[in-house]
């Protein structure tokens, strides 16, 4: 089993790892599941003043392998909501991403 570790969203690199995991994953999830890159986007660019990923720190939680690849973050989806956006192959994830 491939080793996973945790820990806090810190960079515009972040931004896009978790853009490139919504790209990837978009035809392999049932729709819905994950959220759509248009979503994404949204939380950042359609926010007046644009939100910086570094306000993210806080908020939102990163899984990956350790080679780096993310495969799993959980953030907000509206208040007392939360996003849970996982490749398939780490869908074992989900109960530890919830807590």
């Amino acid at each position: 089993m491939t080793t996973i570790t945790t820990r806090a969203f810190q960079t515009e690199d972040d931004y896009f790892k978790v853009h490139r995991l919504l790209s990837d994953t978009y035809l392999i999830t049932p729709l819905g599941l994950n959220w759509e890159i248009r979503h994404w986007e949204g939380q950042r660019y359609h926010n007046d003043p644009p939100t910086p990923p570094e306000a993210w720190s806080e908020t939102i939680r990163l899984w990956e392998t350790g080679e780096g690849k993310l495969v799993g973050v959980a953030h907000g989806e509206g208040p007392g909501d939360a996003a849970l956006d996982v490749h398939p192959d780490y869908s074992y994830l989900r109960d530890e991403m919830l807590t």
